[in-house]
C-alpha cells in the first residue's frame, strides 16, 4: 500500500488546494498552463455535491488571486447528477457563472459510457450562455464519438479530445490499441477541419502528437488552434518539449483525497503509465 500511494504521488499533486497551487505555480514557471481537478465522484448525498461546488468555486478564486495560468474541471457525478439532474444543474451553473466573472474556464469531464449523453446534453444546455468559457471532452475509443462531435459542431464547441480510461464492453468501445489510436487521430483532424473552437489534443503518445504537428503544418493549420494537454507526472520530457516549441501545453493536475479510482484508472489504461511513475520516482 505504501508504494501504491507514492506511485499515486506522481499523478496527484496532493491532498489540499495549497498544494494544488503550488504546483500549478511550479507548472507556470516551466511555461505551461494547468486544469485543476478536485477528485471526487458519484456522490448521492446533497451535502457532499454542494461542498464540491463550493470547492470549485474556491479554486477559481484563488486562481485569480494568485494570478494563476490555469483552469478547472469538473465531473457531473460529483455535482449531484446522480442525484437529480436540476440539482446538478443548478450547482454546474453557479460553478460557470463565478468562472465567467473571473474570466476563467471549466471543463467538463467525461466519465464512463452511462454518463455520456448526459453530459452532452449539460453541456448543450450551457454552451449558449457560458460559449467562451466551457469545454467538453470526448472519449476516442467509444464507438459513437464521430457522430457525438458532429452533433456538437454547429456549436463551435471547445472539445478536449482524450483516448478514454474506463472499462467498456467492445460493442462500445475499440477494444485494440491501434483502432483507438487510429480514431484519435481521424478525430482531431474532424474537430480541426470544422471551425472555431478550442481544440485540446490530450494524449502523451508522441507518435499521435508528431503527426498531428505534421499534418497542422501540412494543411496550414495555426498552432494556436489547438492545445497540447497532459497528465501531471506522465512524460515530462514530451511536455517541455512542445511547450519549448511554442505550443500551448496544458497539464491536468488533480487533487485531494479521493484519489484511489483517478489512480486506478490511470494505470489501467496505458500499461506504460505504469512505467513512467516508476521511472520518475529516480528522476525527481
Amino acid at each position: 500500500m505504501r508504494l501504491i500511494t507514492l506511485l499515486a504521488g506522481r499523478y496527484v499533486a496532493g491532498d489540499t488546494l495549497r498544494d494544488e497551487l503550488r504546483a500549478v505555480r511550479r507548472l507556470n514557471l516551466r511555461g505551461m498552463a494547468a486544469t485543476c481537478d478536485f477528485l471526487g465522484e458519484n456522490v448521492l448525498k446533497k451535502g457532499r455535491a454542494e461542498k464540491a461546488t463550493r470547492s470549485y468555486i474556491r479554486i477559481l478564486e484563488s486562481l485569480h488571486l494568485h494570478h494563476s495560468d490555469a483552469n478547472i474541471s469538473v465531473k457531473l457525478s460529483q455535482l449531484g447528477l446522480d442525484i437529480d439532474e436540476s440539482f446538478c444543474k443548478k450547482n454546474m451553473e453557479q460553478i460557470l457563472a463565478r468562472a465567467r466573472e473571473l474570466n476563467n474556464f471549466v471543463w467538463l469531464d467525461m466519465e464512463s459510457s452511462a454518463y455520456t449523453d448526459r453530459a452532452i446534453s449539460m453541456y448543450k444546455f450551457f454552451a449558449h450562455n457560458y460559449k467562451k468559457h466551457l469545454g467538453i471532452c470526448i472519449q476516442a475509443y467509444l464507438r459513437r464519438s464521430e457522430s457525438d462531435i458532429k452533433g456538437l459542431i454547429s456549436l463551435h464547441p471547445n472539445i478536449r479530445l482524450v483516448k478514454g480510461a474506463y472499462k467498456e464492453s467492445s460493442q462500445l468501445s475499440f477494444p485494440q490499441k491501434k483502432d483507438v489510436d487510429d480514431n484519435y487521430r481521424h478525430l482531431a483532424k474532424l474537430l480541426l477541419t470544422s471551425g472555431p473552437g478550442l481544440i485540446a489534443l490530450a494524449t502523451h503518445d508522441e507518435r499521435i502528437v508528431h503527426d498531428l504537428i505534421g499534418w497542422m503544418k501540412k494543411n496550414k493549420i495555426h498552432a494556436n488552434r489547438v492545445e497540447f494537454q497532459m497528465l501531471y507526472g506522465i512524460r515530462k520530457d514530451l511536455q517541455q518539449k512542445l511547450a519549448k516549441a511554442g505550443y500551448k501545453v496544458r497539464i491536468y493536475t488533480p487533487f485531494g483525497r479521493q484519489w484511489f479510482p483517478y489512480f486506478y484508472r490511470r494505470l489501467r489504461e496505458r500499461k506504460e503509465n505504469l512505467f513512467f511513475a516508476l521511472k520518475s520516482l529516480f528522476h525527481r
